[in-house]
């Protein structure tokens, strides 16, 4: 039995260039590699310091935990409209998009991984259900630092565009607990409607 058996269509070269305070950062989602959510929370990312991106070619919502054990998992290099940002996208989970990452594709463990900006809430029983959890779990697994973000599902961003880069900072600093990891809700609203953060 194979897992997660990587096949690469074209070889790819390292452009991170080495940012700031020199972090590794994995970007991961749900929602696949062409999301909008992805693209903005890899731009913040990069003023952290350096980032891979490693999503699904497809939509993956609701995926919850699950890998694929039974057939090939294919990883293919992803043009990305981030400067500096090297990207892939996987034939696969969320959850197999982290295992691919660390496995093959850094050349370092990351220091904490950033998964999201889910479009939608993941709140209450929807935890259970999401691929951008389930990603943040399995870097948990591996002793990663992981954070989820979601953003309410009206393609609004204002208030994530306010208050994610001060939250980012904050949690890389303050790192969850551990066997814990943190989950960042937006609403979708102008950031001037927003009244603040609720910890």
């Amino acid at each position: 039995m194979r897992c997660c058996a990587l096949r690469f269509y074209r070889k790819v070269t390292m452009k991170g260039n080495r940012l700031k305070n020199n972090m590794r950062i994995l970007v991961v989602n749900d929602d696949g590699i062409q999301a909008e959510g992805i693209r903005r929370l890899a731009k913040l990312a990069a003023e952290f310091g350096d980032v891979w991106v490693a999503a699904p070619a497809n939509q993956c919502s609701a995926m919850s935990h699950r890998i694929t054990v039974h057939s090939e998992v294919t990883v293919r290099g992803a043009d990305f409209p981030v400067e500096g940002v090297t990207a892939y996208q996987v034939d696969g989970t969320p959850a197999d998009c982290v295992k691919a990452a660390l496995l093959y594709l850094m050349p370092e463990k990351p220091d904490i991984v950033f998964s999201g900006i889910n479009f939608g809430y993941n709140t209450g029983f929807d935890i259970l259900y999401s691929g951008t959890v389930g990603a943040a779990m399995e870097a948990l697994l591996h002793g990663i630092p992981a954070i989820a973000f979601s953003n309410e599902s009206n393609g609004i961003y204002g208030a994530a565009e306010r208050y994610l880069p001060e939250i980012a900072k904050q949690l890389t600093e303050r790192r969850p607990p551990a066997n814990a990891l943190w989950n960042v809700n937006f609403p979708g609203c102008a950031a001037e409607e927003c009244r603040g953060i609720l910890w």
